[in-house]
């Protein structure tokens, strides 16, 4: 479980604890820096033995259970999210439901500010550049950022330009 660390700081932290490389540990996918969430990470430890990870520390993250398994966890493997909205000092009552009605009309669309296109756009600002070099970018992490972005931006286009 965490809280207040974005899942990518969370895998490094694992790394460190584990002395593994960063790149040895894999998630199925981000979760937000902000909300309170649970997710499975995959380290590669072969032939090592079960690390005690009662000893793993870092502030706002908790190991609820872990297993050893044959296969690394890749970006998109798991089959979907579930999520449990908690709202807090709710001062209108009628406004959250009306957004809840707004919501069950037309769904959620797969994005959030700096979640998706990266801190003063950076993310969308690196798949552009790499959109138009057609060079390769072999960090997996950007990559899969950058694609993201470079998606999501096109079809906010397609489907708000009329």
């Amino acid at each position: 479980m965490k809280n207040g660390c974005n899942t990518r700081f969370v895998a490094d932290a694992l790394a460190k604890f584990l002395k593994i490389h960063a790149r040895e540990v894999s998630f199925a996918g981000q979760k937000d820096k902000h909300a309170v969430t649970e997710q499975w990470l995959c380290a590669r430890v072969p032939g090592k033995e079960m690390p005690d990870f009662s000893a793993f520390q870092l502030e706002g993250c908790k190991v609820l259970e872990y297993a050893r398994h044959k296969r690394k966890l890749r970006l998109g493997a798991l089959k979907g999210n579930a999520f449990t909205l908690v709202l807090r000092e709710i001062s209108d009552r009628r406004d959250v439901e009306t957004r809840l009605q707004a919501i069950r009309d037309g769904g959620v669309p797969n994005y959030f500010g700096a979640q998706r296109f990266g801190i003063g756009g950076s993310n969308l600002q690196g798949a552009l550049r790499w959109a138009q070099s057609n060079a390769p970018v072999r960090d997996r992490n950007k990559r899969s950022f950058w694609l993201s972005a470079h998606v999501a931006r096109c079809l906010i286009k397609l489907f708000t330009s009329g």
